[in-house]
Formats: structure tokens, C-alpha cells, sequence
């Protein structure tokens, strides 16, 4: 199984900001919005998979069947690329959703909910030295607790997709300064290894975030324990 990392947070507090740092040589994006990444250069290192499709190293779509076959398609044949990042993850139940508005019944939310959840299955049975990266907004709970932002119950309720990742980092703006918050405080949910930080709140650099847990584990194989 792959290494999965949840960035989750509010608009604006740094998700994909964070993503900054990852070598380009390595790293394949997967954008469900299509936005650019935030980087300078972008469009010389990150490459189009339509303009170079046996190197390119980003990939724009919202439509989950075309996700999950790109995902499968660079853990099976791209071994030069080590970070795999899915920016924007709840676009892909929002999309789905508008174009299927007109539709009656509540079968749609079934459906759009299990088609996320294989997007999520995909990411973790890639090949396991691939850090799977993926960012979602979020949204409060009734109690007060902070959750991915979904479409319907069936995705969180049958399946609690925080569940499905080893390491949840809360993207957060405190004092101005982009942070990620390393523990569950009460209210934001976020998870690391036991004695991986020592520190609450960490600069918001998902790559010194990596550098992090290699270290953290040395050669040993990482997989997910948190399922």
C-alpha cells in the first residue's frame, strides 16, 4: 500500500502551498479544479500529460474513472515519480453532483459517494514507496469537529475516509503564517506518528513533512497502520 497524507483545511490557509517544495523530477499532480501549481515555472517543470504523455507530470480532471486510471497508470509505469498529489479532492463529489442535478432520487448520492471512495482506494493500492498526497477543504460537524467537505452520507458515515490515511495534516493561518497542525485538537482533526513532531503547529511544507517521516522510520517498510 502506498503512504497516504490527508492536507485538509479551510480556503485559503495554505493546502496548496504546502506542495511547494516537492521536486518537481519526482512529483505528479493530478488537479481536479485544473488550477496551476504554485510554483515558479510551473508549466516548464510540471509538464502536460496531453502535450508529453510519457512525461508529462500533471494531469487535469474532475471525473473520477479518469482519476483512478491515471493513479494506476503512474504507480504501475512511472517508478521515476515518488510524490503523487490529488489537489482538491471534494471537487470530485461536487462536479459530479451539479451534473447530475436534474437527476430525482437519492441513488445519485450513493453512487457519487462510492465513486470517490474508489478514487481514495486507488491512491492506497499504489505501489508502496509512493507518497500519496491529497488535499481537500473542509466543513464543521454538529459537533464542532472538522471534517473532508463530501456530497451525501453514505461516504461519511458508512465509510469515514480520515480513516484511510496514516498521516492528517490541518492546514491552518496563525498570525499570519501558514501552519499545519500536527495533533487532533479538539476541533481539527489531524494525526501524526507518536513522537514524529514534537511540536503542535509545523511550518506548512508537506516536503520537509516527508523528509520527516523517512527519517522517522529509516529503511523499514511504511505502510498504513491507521486503517
Amino acid at each position: 500500500m502506498a503512504i497516504m497524507t490527508l492536507i485538509m483545511g479551510e480556503s485559503g490557509t495554505g493546502k496548496t502551498t504546502s506542495l511547494r517544495n516537492l521536486p518537481p523530477e519526482e512529483t505528479f499532480i493530478i488537479s481536479v479544479t485544473g488550477k496551476h501549481f504554485p510554483v515558479r515555472g510551473f508549466k516548464q517543470k510540471f509538464a502536460n500529460v496531453e502535450d508529453d504523455r510519457e512525461n508529462g507530470r500533471y494531469y487535469g480532471s474532475n471525473k473520477w474513472n479518469k482519476i483512478v486510471k491515471a493513479i494506476n497508470s503512474i504507480s504501475a509505469n512511472r517508478p521515476e515519480i515518488k510524490y503523487l498529489v490529488l489537489d482538491d479532492f471534494q471537487y470530485i463529489m461536487a462536479d459530479e453532483f451539479f451534473e447530475r442535478s436534474a437527476e430525482a432520487g437519492f441513488n445519485k448520492y450513493n453512487e457519487i459517494g462510492a465513486h470517490a471512495w474508489e478514487v481514495i482506494n486507488a491512491m492506497q493500492n499504489a505501489r508502496t514507496d509512493l507518497f500519496c498526497i491529497m488535499t481537500a477543504h473542509t466543513e464543521l460537524t454538529q459537533a464542532n469537529a472538522t471534517k473532508i467537505k463530501t456530497i451525501g452520507k453514505l461516504f461519511d458515515e458508512k465509510g469515514t475516509p480520515e480513516g484511510r490515511f496514516s498521516y492528517i495534516l490541518h492546514s491552518l493561518m496563525l498570525d499570519g503564517n501558514y501552519k499545519f497542525l500536527t495533533r487532533h485538537d479538539g476541533t481539527h482533526n489531524a494525526k501524526t506518528d507518536l513522537g514524529l513532531f514534537d511540536e503542535k503547529y509545523i511550518d506548512n511544507d508537506i516536503y520537509e513533512v516527508i523528509k520527516k517521516i523517512k527519517e522517522f522510520w529509516g529503511d523499514e517498510i511504511i505502510t498504513d497502520t491507521n486503517l
